[in-house]
């Protein structure tokens, strides 16, 4: 038997003798209460979506339209309002709902600036795919998306 420790960490190669065989780790993406959380704001993510489309064109149009960016505010909202029930679930779902927090929360601040006609911090607060909300955004994403498939 080889035994690698490194730090805290120690790996075993080899039979170990009377060692129960340990099962892999689902991964969070086939959990059913992970699939369910999923499709159930299915319908919400995608009103967020096209509500972050129309703000974002009237925010680059500096106004005066605001209905979508209060549209914005209220699907935010229905996400942040989601993410306990995600939380709660042990298949990686706290990990997962620690990631989009921040960046709905960001897109609320977005929201809330546009609503009162401050284009330009809400444009600024926005950002694109590297920064802002909308960065942010892409990369929880992307560690939700590892969570998923469980680095597989």
């Amino acid at each position: 038997m080889l035994v690698l420790a490194t730090g805290s960490v120690a790996v075993a190669e080899g039979p170990v003798h009377g060692a129960a065989a340990v099962a892999p780790a689902r991964m969070p993406g086939t959990d059913p209460h992970v699939q369910s959380w999923f499709k159930g704001v299915e319908k919400v993510q995608i009103a967020f979506n096209n509500a972050l489309f129309k703000a974002e064109q009237d925010i680059a149009a500096g106004g005066p339209k605001t209905k979508n960016c209060s549209t914005l505010m209220n699907m935010t909202s229905q996400i942040l309002a989601a993410l306990p029930k995600l939380a709660a679930i042990p298949a990686g779902g706290a990990l997962m709902a620690a990631q989009y927090t921040a960046p709905m929360q960001q897109f609320s601040e977005v929201a809330a600036q546009c609503a009162s006609g401050n284009f330009s911090k809400a444009k600024e607060l926005l950002g694109n795919e590297s920064t802002g909300a909308v960065g942010a955004y892409g990369d929880a994403q992307e560690e939700v998306d590892e969570i998923l498939d469980a680095g597989a």
